[in-house]
């Protein structure tokens, strides 16, 4: 999971995922680096708070990359920037 520290993360932020998500879902985040980072840079392109959804919202990283584009792809500017404040509307 160190490669999340060039977006963002601290050592002290992987420590905090590694105590409060259990071992087989950070087994996925490492795993699945590729779909993770893939997934960071579009959202960094849509100005999302990365750091913040990362710390908070890791099960978004779990998505498939192909699938969370296309459904990003599919909302508006306006709810774009909803979902920046409130990725829990996001579906």
């Amino acid at each position: 999971m160190n490669y999340l520290i060039k977006y963002g993360l601290t050592n002290n932020d992987i420590e905090f995922l590694k105590k409060h998500y259990e071992d087989n879902f950070l087994s996925g985040i490492i795993v699945k680096e590729k779909n993770v980072i893939n997934i960071i840079e579009l959202l960094k392109e849509k100005k999302f708070d990365v750091k913040y959804l990362l710390l908070n919202r890791l099960d978004i990283f779990l998505i498939d990359f192909n699938d969370l584009k296309n459904k990003i792809n599919r909302y508006t500017k306006e709810e774009i920037e909803s979902l920046r404040e409130d990725f829990s509307i996001f579906c």
